[in-house]
């Protein structure tokens, strides 16, 4: 025999998007950070990397967005998790076609990420 497993309930299943939301997002914060100071110019006659672009580019927006899920509404966050899931999953799928540019070994993830 086997046990029945219920199904989530509609609130579950928006929790779980939403820490999926939050913890891609903060992945993807880390990754900023480290490139940031991984990639920047050693002189001013340096090209600037496109990892320390996108960094300088993304990384106030991506703070503002992890900021609203801990301090928003519960209103807020829905809203918040409603618009960011395509980037979310432009994110994912960015990590996945390209795992070398990102850590595997810690919780840094990289870029995609439109407003």
């Amino acid at each position: 025999i086997k046990p029945h497993i219920r199904e989530p309930t509609p609130e579950q299943k928006y929790r779980q998007e939403e820490m999926h939301c939050y913890k891609v997002l903060c992945e993807y914060f880390h990754l900023l950070q480290k490139w940031e100071q991984q990639y920047a110019p050693q002189t001013p006659e340096d090209d600037l990397h496109p990892f320390f672009v996108e960094a300088l580019q993304r990384k106030s927006y991506t703070e503002y967005l992890l900021d609203s899920f801990l301090d928003g509404s519960p209103e807020e966050r829905r809203e918040l998790v409603a618009q960011q899931g395509k980037e979310v999953m432009k994110l994912e799928q960015r990590f996945a076609e390209h795992p070398d540019e990102h850590d595997r070994g810690g919780s840094q993830r990289e870029s995609g990420l439109d407003r």
